[in-house]
């Protein structure tokens, strides 16, 4: 169930995103590729949103009743989408599909050894240790977003948590809770996943978006090869 509940909750946020974002492409070059990456960061706001409403109407994060949920989002997107979104296919001489390909190949093995970072360096003993993953795995164990506070608050209020840096925005500690509710347990390798999922939904917006705007395959094909290149997936 552990593999199951993973690959839901990688997948279903991603297929809810692209449900609903359809409509909004033209068909154009780029269309396809910007659709599927604009849907994954889409799909992970509706899935940390539908968690936020839930925990407010004051039932437990369950996974399957929040997967449940979002099956149903998804499936109305797509009744509502139509047809997909299509881009056309731009001709290419011998020597620049020869480079297309060289530089989708460098995006591919760069893609691979992130996937190989991320699985095997546990949580980072920064920011990702003290401020952010602490409050998914709280909420992950309690099922509920409780609050986190400061500490004088926290002193003389019940039923509250406190860190250095409360104040952090909820968002990435909501994706981490996701990945570990689908797991049914805290993972400090796991639950960052959904960071080398944004690493390809980032390359593909580029690129189709690039497309999209009138740039040809082999610029958008460098360009998004630079763009992922940079040491900043890494962090």
């Amino acid at each position: 169930m552990e593999i199951l509940g993973l690959f839901i909750a990688l997948a279903l946020p991603w297929w809810v995103g692209m449900a609903w974002l359809g409509r909004f492409w033209k068909a154009r070059p780029g269309a396809w590729p910007a659709w599927l990456g604009y849907g994954f960061f889409t799909g992970m706001l509706v899935t940390a949103g539908v968690m936020v409403l839930v925990d407010a109407l004051g039932f437990a994060l369950n996974f399957w009743v929040l997967a449940a949920l979002l099956a149903l989002l998804g499936a109305g997107g797509w009744r509502l989408q139509g047809a997909f979104p299509k881009g056309g296919r731009a001709s290419l001489g011998t020597w620049e599909r020869a480079l297309f390909y060289l530089f989708l190949a460098l995006l591919a093995f760069r893609l691979a050894d992130l996937l190989l970072e991320v699985l095997w360096r546990p949580l980072y003993p920064w920011d990702a240790w003290m401020n952010w993953a602490p409050k998914a795995k709280v909420w992950a164990a309690l099922k509920h977003l409780v609050p986190f506070v400061d500490r004088e608050t926290w002193l003389r209020t019940e039923g509250a948590y406190t860190m250095e840096n409360f104040f952090y925005p909820p968002f990435i500690p909501l994706v981490q809770t996701w990945v570990a509710l689908g797991l049914g347990r805290f993972d400090d390798v796991l639950i960052n996943l959904p960071w080398w999922q944004c690493a390809i939904a980032l390359g593909c917006a580029f690129y189709g978006q690039l497309r999209y705007g009138g740039l040809g395959p082999l610029s958008s094909m460098a360009f998004t090869y630079l763009l992922l290149s940079m040491p900043f997936p890494d962090v």
